[in-house]
């Protein structure tokens, strides 16, 4: 039996079976999140998150995130996301909490929103 032959039969499968058991080891978390976030009804509106409200947070932290990085800092910043949903229609901000697999309502500041006006009132 050639090399050639053995990684072909052998060693390609088990690296395919490797790497789709971590890609589904990662997506498990974000799978969870989705599925609670479509169950949750906002505690201000009513309104349910859903895919949007966590697509949303994605986008407001991903526009937090540019922006810590475009201000030009000597000082080394820490980053810990604690933004994981937001309701599309009234702009209140939640955190999953992992231990009650739930969401809780979360006051956030971004670097991005001025200081005067609320959290909620500059949403994108």
């Amino acid at each position: 039996m050639s090399l050639s032959l053995l990684v072909v039969l052998v060693a390609l499968p088990m690296f395919a079976a490797a790497v789709l058991g971590l890609r589904y080891l990662v997506g498990r978390e974000q799978r969870m999140l989705l599925a609670r976030a479509r169950q949750l009804e906002c505690t201000g509106c009513g309104a349910l998150l859903g895919d949007q409200g966590v697509a949303l947070a994605d986008a407001l932290w991903e526009r937090h995130v540019q922006h810590v990085f475009e201000q030009k800092q000597a000082v080394k910043q820490r980053i810990v996301r604690n933004l994981d949903a937001a309701c599309p229609k009234c702009g209140a901000r939640y955190q999953y909490d992992h231990v009650r697999a739930t969401f809780a309502p979360v006051e956030v500041s971004l670097s991005f929103e001025s200081r005067q006006s609320g959290t909620n009132s500059k949403l994108m």
